[in-house]
């Protein structure tokens, strides 16, 4: 069963056993575990409205840290696979990418059709989403889970594709590097 190797079905069970416990933690902010399980269930209903699905490769162009973790979550929790929409992914003529999301902030980059995350996409807004979401995850653990960039030694971006598998592996090895409670 691939929900034992899913970032966002290890989410919603840490939101469920400490809803009040702090899941970020930065200068300006802090969000509850069930707080930032709201906004990763309102980020995936509004992915799915958009046809967002399990074959789906997602690219989101943010600078904001809360989008970007609920973006991963609310992917994860679908089974797309997300990658981040930078000026070198362009540039690199990467095809295959199926929705281009993008914060209001955010002016995006030519030639790209963007969906923005406006208002709508906080829990603020009424809308009872979890009736609404399926909640497939990834077909295996081997699925494609995020498509990264790095420049490597010739400057030129390359990406590689990590399964999600290799993402729960690496959340876990780094996992005692953070301490509960601590930014």
């Amino acid at each position: 069963m691939t929900d034992r190797f899913n970032i966002a079905f290890a989410l919603r069970a840490e939101a469920a056993r400490c809803p009040d416990r702090d899941a970020i933690i930065a200068e300006d902010l802090t969000l509850s575990y069930a707080k930032l399980w709201l906004v990763v269930e309102r980020f995936a209903a509004k992915m799915q409205a958009q046809g967002v699905s399990r074959s789906s490769l997602v690219g989101i162009d943010t600078t904001d840290m809360v989008v970007s973790v609920a973006s991963i979550f609310a992917l994860s929790l679908l089974g797309a696979a997300y990658t981040l929409i930078a000026r070198d992914f362009v540039a690199a003529g990467h095809q295959g990418v199926t929705h281009v999301f993008r914060s209001p902030a955010r002016k995006g980059l030519a030639g790209l059709p963007y969906i923005v995350m406006d208002e709508t996409w906080s829990p603020k807004f009424p809308c009872d989403v979890s009736p609404a979401i399926r909640q497939p995850g990834f077909a295996d653990p081997s699925a494609r889970c995020w498509v990264l960039g790095s420049s490597g030694t010739t400057g030129r971006v390359k990406y590689v594709s990590v399964d999600q598998k290799t993402v729960w592996n690496r959340v876990a090895v780094v996992q005692s590097d953070y301490t509960a409670g601590e930014t």
